[in-house]
């Protein structure tokens, strides 16, 4: 057993730490999870009450408010990352560069490359946040049978799309503008 080989993930970059760390220690984050999940999940229960009391009251009449309950979880993630992730994502590097401290970033030993891929992959996870914590209203979706688990999957990818695709946007303006307000309008 001494010779097997060990398995280890590997060690993240310290800007990743560091910048995970802020922001999930921040008021924002859980507040605007709440806030997300609190208004998300209100309307999806309101789509299956009328759902439930407008029909007949019978075994098998619930697909029609599932398939309602899942097009609009669906667009409330794609809503969340068109306009959630952005606003985290275009402050990235105009927001250390107008506070000052690119140049420190740029002076330590991570490269540019691994700047700008911690500041990705921070947006996409704060965004796949959101993402994941909306999860278990899916599930509702899936009991009542409106849909099966491939149209889930593939409703995810696009959202899991979307998010990159507007993080790395976000990114590019927040790289070519020099402050955060500009970069943010530039953004959306």
């Amino acid at each position: 057993m001494k010779n097997a080989p060990r398995f280890s993930f590997p060690k993240p970059s310290p800007l990743l730490h560091k910048e995970l760390t802020t922001r999930m220690r921040s008021r924002s984050a859980p507040l605007s999870i709440t806030l997300f999940l609190a208004l998300t999940g209100g309307v999806a229960f309101m789509i299956y009450l009328i759902g439930a009391s407008s029909g007949a009251r019978r075994a098998g009449n619930t697909g029609d408010s599932g398939t309602v309950m899942f097009y609009f979880l669906v667009a409330m993630q794609l809503i969340a990352a068109s306009f959630i992730t952005p606003a985290f994502a275009a402050t990235a590097i105009s927001g250390e560069r107008q506070r000052g401290t690119l140049a420190l970033l740029r002076a330590s030993t991570l490269t540019a490359r691994q700047i700008v891929l911690g500041k990705f992959a921070v947006a996409v996870g704060y965004a796949l946040l959101f993402v994941f914590a909306s999860l278990p209203l899916f599930s509702l979706v899936l009991l009542l049978g409106s849909i099966e688990i491939y149209e889930l999957v593939m409703a995810l990818s696009v959202v899991l799309a979307t998010i990159v695709l507007f993080v790395a946007l976000a990114l590019f303006a927040s790289c070519v503008v020099r402050t955060r307000a500009i970069s943010t309008v530039t953004t959306y």
